[in-house]
This record gives structure tokens, C-alpha cells and sequence, in this order.
């Protein structure tokens, strides 16, 4: 008997370098430690950033999430970070588990991949600039989930971004 196993490639062809200039964003940072789960904590970041922001008004068909996280190491504490940008007046009570903050902007180099594929295409992506000589990696990273309909999902779009600058320019 032969057992067919369908299997997704990893997609990293399509590369871009952007600039982000320096943005006002809501932000909302859930932690974890042991014994909770990493999708927990996962999960909770984008319900709380997703309800704050469809609170505020924001178009439930095209909200973008910025996500920073550190691993789910069981034995240590972790964290999951999202972010979102801000351009119009928004409301934050005392009472809201989301706060406003200033966040740097920068250069970087971005490819897209779906949620379900996303450890594969971010390892993919990082062996690729380990590899090539025209950027330079500068620590900086986070992806930026494409929500469609208030929701993420395996389907949904996220834009993998790698802080770069182009080999020979200066700091």
C-alpha cells in the first residue's frame, strides 16, 4: 500500500523592501508561563485587539495586526505581542486592557505566507537572507496578519517582516 501525503510548499519568492516610518499603534501584550498554553496566550492577543478595535469602529474586512512574540518556552514566561496602527482618533479607558504607544518605523524586507504556513515560510525566508549579499539583517522582525472578516484563520494572509538595510549603506 502507498499512503500519499499532500505537502504545501514553501513559498518565499515574492520579496519586497519597505520603509515604515515611525506610527502611533494600540497595543495589547498577553503572557504566558507555565502551565497556560502557548495558543491560549496566542488566542487571546488577537480576541482582546480584534474586540477593542471592531469597538472603535475600525472596517471588520481589513484589519491588520502586527504580532511580536518570544516562543512558548513551558518553563519560562512568554509573551505575545500584537499591535495595530492608528490614524484616526480612537477611545482607550482606564479600564481597557489596551493601551497606545509610539513605535519605531524602519527598513524591511517582506514576503508573504499563509498562517498555517508560517513556521516554514519564516524559516525558509530568515535561511534566505542568512544566504544572499544584497540585505543585512538587523534584529528587527514581526509579522503583520492580513484579518479578513474579524477572524484568523489557517487561510488568513500574514506579511513576514525581517529588518534590513541593503548591504553597503551605512547606519
Amino acid at each position: 500500500m502507498d499512503i500519499y501525503i499532500p505537502i504545501e510548499p514553501v513559498m518565499t519568492e515574492t520579496k519586497e523592501l519597505i520603509e515604515l516610518q515611525p506610527y502611533r499603534a494600540a497595543y495589547y501584550k498577553a503572557v504566558g508561563g507555565k502551565g497556560r498554553k502557548w495558543h491560549q496566550v496566542k488566542k487571546e492577543a488577537f480576541a482582546v485587539m480584534i474586540k477593542w478595535a471592531l469597538a472603535q469602529g475600525f472596517d471588520s474586512s481589513d484589519l491588520r495586526i502586527r504580532v511580536h512574540n518570544n516562543g512558548g518556552a513551558a518553563k519560562e514566561e512568554f509573551y505575545y505581542e500584537v499591535h495595530m496602527d492608528i490614524t484616526e482618533a480612537v477611545s482607550v479607558k482606564g479600564d481597557s486592557q489596551v493601551s497606545l504607544g509610539d513605535c519605531e518605523g524602519g527598513s524591511f524586507v517582506v514576503t508573504p505566507a499563509l498562517h498555517r504556513m508560517l513556521e516554514p515560510t519564516s524559516r525558509a525566508f530568515c535561511r534566505w537572507l542568512e544566504q544572499q549579499e544584497m540585505y543585512i539583517m538587523t534584529g528587527k522582525c514581526f509579522e503583520e496578519f492580513l484579518i479578513q472578516d474579524g477572524k484568523v484563520e489557517l487561510d488568513t494572509v500574514v506579511r513576514i517582516h525581517f529588518g534590513a538595510k541593503r548591504a553597503g549603506e551605512s547606519e
